[in-house]
C-alpha cells in the first residue's frame, strides 16, 4: 500500500472509518502534516482540521473542509452508531472546537438534516 501511495504524484492519505490516518504518502505528509511523527491519538484527520491551527492556515476555504469532515463523520456515525471511539471523537470535537462548526451539525436531529 505504501509503494502505491508514494507512486502517486499528488498528496494522498488512507483514512479509516473514524478518519484515522492509516497511511500517507510523502507529499501528503509534506502538504498536511507528518502524521507519523504525531502521537497515535493525534493521527486523525478530523482532529487535525478542527483542532490544529495549521489546518486553518492550510485551507483557503477552511469552512468547506470542516463541513466535509462533519459530513464524513455523520456518514460513519450513521453506519456505526454504537462505535464508542467514534462517539468519543465526535464528543471531543464538539467540546474542544473553538469555532463552533462541529457543534451545530451534531446537535441537530439527524432525521431533519438539510442536504
Amino acid at each position: 500500500m505504501y509503494r502505491a501511495l508514494d507512486a502517486l504524484a499528488v498528496p494522498a492519505m488512507v483514512l479509516g472509518r473514524r478518519m484515522d490516518i492509516l497511511a500517507a504518502n510523502r507529499l501528503g505528509s509534506a502538504v498536511f502534516t507528518d502524521f507519523q511523527a504525531r502521537p497515535h491519538r493525534e493521527r486523525n484527520f478530523a482532529r487535525f482540521v478542527f483542532l490544529d491551527e495549521a489546518a486553518h492556515k492550510l485551507y483557503a476555504d477552511w469552512e468547506k473542509a470542516a463541513g466535509d469532515c462533519v459530513a464524513t463523520l455523520y456518514l460513519y456515525a450513521g453506519r456505526h452508531p454504537d462505535d464508542p471511539q467514534l462517539n468519543e471523537l465526535i464528543g471531543e470535537l464538539s467540546l474542544r472546537s473553538d469555532d463552533g462548526e462541529i457543534h451545530e451539525p451534531f446537535g441537530q436531529d439527524p432525521d431533519r438534516m438539510p442536504l
